[in-house]
């Protein structure tokens, strides 16, 4: 296997990884520069990137230390680069970004099957109240005038709707593509930061990541401690809040309890990839874990608490006219 050294990787090459990264994009495979960004816009954060490093080579340094200096590359792609020039090009780099751009793409399908059901839902209840409009309220409203009494608060809400039933009939379908509209155009560019659980399976993805790219570069024959100098600290590619580590003969990083595992002393130099491999499949199994998890949850919550709030309204519309009209005729 042919080890690239440091100095070694040129501007070519950068644009040779930028290349493939495009060449999936095309191919349908989801690339994003980190777990919150879409990949709309990929071609365009490429091409400012390429102009940042071209610059930084301009001034006399090498790749390895624009990348290193320049802390407005995203990190994810900064590690992805790094893995990939220094590992005899492994698909594990490019790998890594693929994974981070499915993640977020989960999420977004758990979010498109919890609100699902509830649009359904509403689809109907909207239907309904038209018809109520439409047929209901006239013949309670002639109850009412029949009686010679004036009718209740909510008759006269519904007897209010109905006149302007041609503003119910085009402002709400109207709300609802445009709110579709926005839905597809900004979902690229949002980092669904709200969702619960994302940082759970984002920090999960990245310590997977992170665990492969140590792995492949200690399989073409670098050091622990090269390894780890040349991703930088967990800190700068987002994955750790961890404990401090002090291995033997190398620097102070910190690492979550199965990174530490995985590059400590306990393992021996001749297993040290197997360990990062494994290590990298269990934050996987934690991230598909957790996903999994808030789909059942997540779904469940949205669809009782928005199925319900419309079941609510469609019969307060439905029986509140209803109940005042006995309280009328039952008053002494």
């Amino acid at each position: 296997m042919i080890v690239h050294s440091l100095a070694e990787p040129n501007l070519d090459d950068v644009l040779e990884f930028n290349s493939y990264l495009l060449t999936l994009l095309n191919a349908g495979v989801p690339i994003a520069l980190g777990v919150s960004e879409g990949s709309d816009c990929l071609k365009e954060k490429l091409e400012q990137i390429h102009s940042m490093i071209a610059v930084g080579m301009a001034r006399g340094r090498n790749v390895r230390e624009v990348l290193e200096a320049d802390q407005q590359l995203p990190k994810q792609y900064r590690a992805a680069l790094l893995t990939w020039l220094f590992c005899d090009r492994s698909p594990d780099a490019l790998a890594s970004l693929t994974e981070c751009a499915s993640g977020r793409e989960k999420i977004e399908r758990i979010l498109g099957f919890s609100f699902r059901l509830p649009m359904l839902l509403f689809a109907l209840v909207y239907f309904g109240f038209l018809f109520l409009l439409l047929f209901l309220v006239p013949k309670l409203e002639g109850i009412y005038t029949q009686i010679g009494i004036e009718p209740g608060s909510s008759l006269q809400s519904l007897m209010l709707a109905r006149q302007s039933i041609w503003w119910v009939v085009i402002v709400v379908p109207f709300v609802v593509v445009i709110g579709s509209c926005i839905w597809q155009m900004g979902r690229p560019k949002w980092s669904f930061a709200w969702f619960p659980g994302r940082s759970g399976v984002a920090e999960a993805i990245g310590r997977a990541n992170y665990a492969d790219g140590l792995a492949s570069l200690i399989e073409s024959s670098q050091t622990t401690t090269d390894a780890l100098a040349t991703l930088g600290t967990p800190n700068d590619n987002d994955i750790s809040r961890g404990m401090m580590v002090n291995h033997t003969n190398r620097n102070t990083h910190q690492l979550p309890p199965l990174l530490n595992w995985a590059t400590g002393d306990l393992i021996g130099d001749s297993q040290r990839s197997a360990a990062l491999r494994f290590s990298a499949q269990a934050y996987r199994v934690v991230a598909n874990s957790r996903s999994s998890q808030w789909l059942n949850w997540f779904s469940a919550i949205v669809g009782v608490v928005m199925g319900g709030l419309i079941v609510l309204f469609f019969g307060l519309c439905l029986f509140a006219p209803m109940i005042e009209l006995l309280n009328t005729l039952l008053a002494p």
